[in-house]
């Protein structure tokens, strides 16, 4: 059964929704000062710690942001990283805390090494924005990834909606797909009934 992160999260309430609608991680992003997603890093921290247990909590971050608030994962109940950059230090760090990092692909130039990373997560290609694009990766460029990285886990993410989801999962197959804004009454705040529908779709793919 493929597994469903829900990103983007900026309140409680929704947090709390999307668990309750039935997604396995919750998304917190900081460091985007451009999404209308972006948390101030504390409250990242705060929100994860209200999490369920057996909850997955992911910190969507940057290098920069990481590097001056890397002691703070400590005090929360962040289990794994989406992490834009390839500081090896930092990834280093984070695997001695007992971390798992996620590593965005977006164009094939980005796969040179899979060695150090727990998962690698699709999604489309911006000049502008290192991810939250809101459109679709194409299917044939998402499968030709997963070949690469297997055995490690593709997380399958970009323009995601719950129209959507249950076609992408039968063509790509991956351990688990990404939605931000496909599940959203508005940019930040999400939508109770679109994420239990999407949730129910991902999950009900026969794979």
């Amino acid at each position: 059964m493929t597994r469903v992160k829900i990103c983007g999260i900026t309140e409680e309430d929704d947090m709390l929704a999307a668990i309750e609608a039935g997604a396995d991680a919750v998304g917190f992003v900081t460091g985007f000062s451009y999404s209308p997603r972006n948390l101030d890093f504390n409250k990242a921290m705060e929100l994860s710690l209200k999490a369920f247990p057996l909850i997955t909590c992911v910190l969507v971050t940057n290098e920069e942001m990481l590097r001056k608030n890397i002691g703070m994962l400590k005090y929360s109940k962040i289990s794994a990283v989406q992490l834009y950059g390839e500081d090896s230090t930092l990834i280093k760090k984070l695997k001695s805390m007992g971390i798992d990092v996620i590593h965005p692909i977006r164009r094939d130039v980005e796969l040179n090494s899979k060695e150090c990373y727990d998962a690698f997560l699709v999604d489309s290609y911006d000049a502008e924005k290192d991810g939250g694009t809101g459109r679709q990766v194409d299917h044939s460029f998402a499968i030709r990834v997963k070949q690469i990285v297997h055995p490690k886990p593709l997380i399958l993410s970009g323009g995601l909606t719950v129209d959507n989801v249950s076609r992408a999962v039968a063509a790509v197959k991956p351990y688990a797909v990404d939605v931000s804004s496909g599940v959203e009454r508005y940019p930040g705040r999400k939508d109770a009934q679109k994420m239990a529908r999407f949730v129910e779709r991902a999950k009900g793919v026969v794979q």
